[in-house]
Formats: structure tokens, sequence, C-alpha cells
């Protein structure tokens, strides 16, 4: 998927310096592309979570608590702490997400396709929009 076709989904690119970055409804969706405008990397966090449109992954969903992580995915691949030990990063590399869990709680959801493979980026990413 390219970033025409995003816009075609989600309307305008929010005016932002890191990330293209992206509303729809209470969500903020932010892309990166791996290759050219290939977009291989999408993250949803809500800024009003009574207007989500970040999709769940196999139930869980921002909001979901770290204990409703791993009894749906079971351990993580690998877990990385950030903001001294606040923020943890929930990484399952198999399906390509990574949970961004603060105090206990989901905030963050992203989905890169696994090796940056593009021929499957365009369905997968297309997946994870609202």
């Amino acid at each position: 998927m390219n970033e025409a076709e995003v816009r075609a989904k989600l309307g305008a690119r929010l005016n932002t310096d890191t990330d293209r970055a992206y509303r729809a409804g209470g969500s903020i969706y932010s892309l990166r592309p791996f290759s050219g405008d290939v977009v291989t990397n999408i993250t949803c966090t809500d800024v009003d979570p009574q207007q989500s449109t970040c999709p769940p992954v196999l139930g869980v969903r921002i909001g979901s608590t770290e204990g409703d992580v791993l009894r749906a995915l079971g351990p993580a691949d690998t877990v990385k702490l950030e903001d001294r030990g606040t923020l943890r990063q929930l990484a399952y590399r198999g399906l390509g997400f990574e949970f961004s869990v603060l105090r206990g709680e989901v905030v963050a959801i992203s989905h890169s396709v696994p090796g940056g493979l593009a021929a499957r980026a365009r369905a997968a990413i297309w997946q994870a929009l609202p």
C-alpha cells in the first residue's frame, strides 16, 4: 500500500515533523515507509477513546491490560523498557505486532510487515486501517 491509498482512506495528513500521521475519528495513525512510498509500518494511538477507530488485534485493543495481551498472545518475543521503565514495548515478531503498555494499559498498537516484504505490505497494512 502506498501513501496515496492511505490518504484516500483516511483523508488529509496531519502537519507533523516526524511520521506521516493521519487522524480518523478519535485515533491517530502514524505511517513509516520502508522503501519509497510503500508503507510497511503503521501505529495506532487514541486521542479520544470514545471515538476510537484503532482495530483490535485478536481481541486486544487500546485500553486492554497487559494481562489481556499475555492471555491472548502468550509471552512476547521481546520486551523493551522505555521512559525509565514506565513504558513497556511487547513485541510479537512472528505476527508483526508490537503493543505499547503504559501503567499496565495498552496505549498504542503497531503493525509491521515482517521482513519489510513489500508484496505482503499492501494487504497487511490495509487490514490495520479502520
